[in-house]
């Protein structure tokens, strides 16, 4: 059976996906019930997000990836401008030819979230190569200590449950980007599930056995 649960468009068109999923099961009841309280999160955890306001102005968000024909991209996946922009944030998207164009428009972004392809985790020297920096020629950049990868929760083998979980789940990836934006939500001492900041040399994904 085929299952594209990530190329849903829309946060709140991904839950229903647990609806098909648990016909296998004669479980519907209890994915209506699972359905309707991660959307009515969304909404809450949305309407928080929009709401509360910030020092300054909102911070921008850009979802950084490297596509087959070598072209470096800003993602402008609706989900992911979703994430951005019901956290509070704004939303940077584009595409650039080469490498050079790509870092001179990073500089309007605040939150890098690296979505570039790695076997093993990835210091953040090893991620900052990729787009061909140090940490020290890093530092000029606005995004420099908000670097985040999907890698919070991974297989033994880095395998992103991100991609199995993270794409259902959704009130539990707003929570992270929220907190990005507002340090103080959900709570002072939240720490991130799926998202990581790979800037904080401290962090290390959680390795999960079994999902």
């Amino acid at each position: 059976v085929s299952v594209d649960s990530e190329l849903e468009p829309g946060l709140a068109s991904r839950p229903e996906w647990l609806k098909f999923y648990a016909a296998f099961y004669n479980k519907e009841d209890v994915a209506n019930q699972l359905t309707e309280q991660i959307i009515s999160n969304l909404q809450c955890w949305s309407n928080v997000g929009q709401s509360t306001p910030v020092p300054t102005s909102p911070p921008v968000f850009g979802w950084a990836s490297q596509d087959f024909s070598g072209n470096w991209i800003f993602s402008s996946a609706s989900y992911k401008r979703q994430l951005s922009e019901f956290a509070g944030g704004e939303f940077y998207n584009g595409t650039y030819p080469n490498l050079a164009s790509f870092l001179q428009a990073s500089k309007n972004v605040d939150i890098l979230i690296d979505e570039t392809y790695f076997e093993t985790v990835p210091t953040f020297q090893q991620a900052l190569s990729t787009y061909g920096l140090t940490i020290k020629s890093a530092s000029q950049y606005k995004w420099f200590n908000n670097f985040f990868r999907e890698d919070g929760r991974v297989s033994p083998s880095y395998g992103f449950q991100w991609y199995d979980l993270g794409d259902i789940v959704e009130d539990y990836v707003l929570t992270d980007t929220l907190h990005m934006v507002h340090p103080s939500l959900p709570s002072p001492t939240y720490q991130y599930v799926w998202l990581r900041n790979v800037s904080d040399t401290s962090s290390s994904p959680t390795i999960i056995t079994s999902s």
